[in-house]
């Protein structure tokens, strides 16, 4: 892909997504369904050559966009695709957390840095908690809570990257699947 139009994806995947938004708050299914996964597909592109000093990092990144692409489809094919792509949303948070946790050795000196995350997963889980109609979903929602927790603080700046890892493309936070190598 020339990377003129590379550039641009970014640029496109802004107002696609917020088209997507439009169609799920105005309950206009066209726009989501078209829209949501076009989004999903434009980070890809743009993900896709990115990372080429890391490249176990950038499969495991590339991987888990599909696996939310697939979730983003499931969950808009109805209440019976629920558990499907919740799956798939669980298995891309696992994955990400695999791709930003295993940069760089573990350091039990990172741990601290680990509070914030875990802090706010709890206050989801008790956010949620009366809600969830038995022990199997309150299961679930910790498990994701606790997946996306060790995910972002994984992502996140106080995590160190090995030299070829580092790029200097700011941010390099929680979303730092999407800034890596540059």
């Amino acid at each position: 892909m020339p990377a003129n139009l590379l550039s641009l994806l970014p640029w496109i995947a802004a107002p696609s997504g917020l088209l997507a938004i439009t169609g799920s708050l105005l309950e206009l299914p066209a726009l989501l369904f078209v829209f949501k996964p076009a989004t999903t597909l434009l980070i890809i592109a743009w993900a896709w050559p990115r990372g080429a000093d890391a490249p176990a990092m950038r499969r495991w990144v590339l991987a888990g966009l599909v696996l939310s692409l697939a979730g983003d489809v499931f969950l808009m094919l109805g209440e019976a695709r629920f558990l499907p792509g919740l799956a798939s949303f669980l298995a891309a948070q696992l994955v990400y957390a695999w791709a930003f946790t295993t940069a760089a050795p573990f350091d039990a000196a990172q741990l601290p840095w680990a509070a914030p995350f875990g802090f706010c997963a709890v206050i989801v889980v008790l956010a949620l908690w009366k809600g969830l109609p038995n022990a199997v979903m309150r299961g679930a929602v910790v498990v994701y809570a606790a997946a996306i927790g060790v995910m972002a603080w994984g992502g996140g700046p106080a995590r160190p990257r090995p030299p070829e890892h580092r790029t200097g493309t700011p941010p390099d936070g929680a979303g730092g699947g999407l800034t890596w190598g540059g």
